[in-house]
């Protein structure tokens, strides 16, 4: 591949996906990545540049400049490649590039590597993307705040609060930092709902909406294998055990006068002792704050007199909101949406699609009712040539003839 590479974007990540199929033998190769400066100056992307990884498979391998089979060379259709990164399916290489480099281009070879398609039995299929932001869903960049790496070998915890003012959820979410999920025991200690009045409650009171993670359970009041939560060598009675990748959900209660929300994030020191690896024990914190924004539709844009009533049905919510005038109040989550129907309330039939044999089905050419399709165009189903979803006496059907 050989893509322009936007003005200005300094992220770079190289992702290999295993197609939805699985990933075994999914060995993908990025042979010789290289970034094009403007003056045409050509500057190979090295593991000086890259940052992190993050993966998602059963051996979460990423190397570079050796295949992730045995360590040997990169091999692409019998020819070796001694320049590159290599990694199973599923996997995300995440690169810097310096604020001096004027990058215009990128470039690099992908390819699925020998050591996987000549195994027998292979069923490698493998997609390769390149993005200029982090791909990752679960680490959306509107975090409220995030910890940075928390490790052994660095940063062992770190207070973390962010504004939680009028929100209707929190999420917490733990990364693995891209090496698997082993001995990756995330501790939140202390976790505390703070109001106007400087009032606590500990987060530990409150039913989660929902928890999921890589592996175990969540705990409360105990590490996530169920002994005493300790952090950085010290014990602590009041907590959450987690374990990375995980993401824990919290309904706030409605009309809630909190303020802030505080916690003491970091991997539990038992992992000192039992992790006798040197990798490992790698996580990152995030909080989300999902708060309702107020959002006003001035209905004369739409066609309608600034004193003309006009019916609001929510469909989503399947309910009549009675009439306004002028315009349309109402509050969206943020990353959410809201669908209204203006008009009567006579029900039109949006639920439901009529199947051949149904009352009311259209199934011969002589019937002349007016139709319109789903874009609202009339259409004259006696020209159909083939099966056709169309509204017809303000109700959905199938036509075929």
């Amino acid at each position: 591949m050989d893509i322009e590479w936007p003005e200005g974007k300094k992220t770079l990540v190289l992702v290999v996906d295993d197609g939805g199929d699985n990933f075994n033998y999914d060995h993908g190769d990025w042979i010789n990545p290289t970034l094009v400066l403007r003056d045409g100056t050509e500057v190979p992307l090295t593991g000086t540049y890259k940052t992190r990884q993050y993966t998602k498979s059963y051996f979460n391998r990423v190397y570079e400049n050796k295949n992730v089979d045995h360590g040997g060379a990169m091999k692409v259709m019998g020819e070796s490649y001694d320049r590159g990164f290599s990694t199973d399916a599923n996997a995300a290489i995440f690169f810097q590039i310096p604020d001096d480099m004027d990058v215009v281009r990128f470039k690099a070879m992908a390819a699925a590597d020998d050591s996987g398609i000549g195994q027998t039995g292979s069923t490698t299929s493998i997609r390769f993307m390149v993005f200029d932001q982090n791909p990752l869903t679960a680490e959306q960049n509107d975090y409220a705040v995030r910890s940075g790496l928390i490790s052994r070998s660095g940063t062992k915890s770190k207070v973390m609060e962010c504004d939680i003012t009028n929100a209707e959820q929190l999420k917490i979410f733990v990364s693995n930092n891209g090496d698997g999920f082993a001995y990756d025991r995330a501790d939140l200690i202390d976790p505390v709902l703070i109001d106007a009045d400087g009032n606590e409650t500990s987060l530990t009171t409150l039913k989660q909406a929902s928890y999921a993670s890589e592996w175990g359970s969540l705990h409360v009041n105990k590490n996530v294998e169920g002994q005493t939560l300790r952090v950085d060598g010290q014990n602590y009675t009041t907590g959450l055990g987690l374990n990375a990748e995980c993401t824990l959900v919290y309904n706030l209660p409605a009309g809630h006068n909190y303020k802030t929300f505080r916690a003491l994030c970091g991997y539990d020191s038992s992992c000192d002792n039992d992790n006798t690896s040197s990798s490992g024990t790698t996580m990152e914190f995030f909080f989300y704050v999902t708060k309702s924004d107020d959002f006003v539709v001035d209905l004369t844009e739409l066609g309608y007199s600034a004193s003309e009533t006009v019916p609001v049905y929510d469909i989503w919510g399947k309910e009549s909101l009675g009439t306004v005038e002028g315009s349309i109040s109402t509050k969206v989550p943020s990353h959410g949406a809201r669908l209204f129907r203006l008009g009567d309330a006579i029900a039109n039939g949006i639920e439901g699609i009529q199947t051949p044999g149904e009352a009311n089905d259209v199934s011969r050419k002589s019937d002349r009712d007016v139709s319109f399709d789903l874009s609202g165009r009339m259409v004259d189903t006696r020209s159909l040539h083939q099966p056709a979803i169309v509204i017809k006496n303000g109700k959905k059907m199938v036509v075929h003839y």
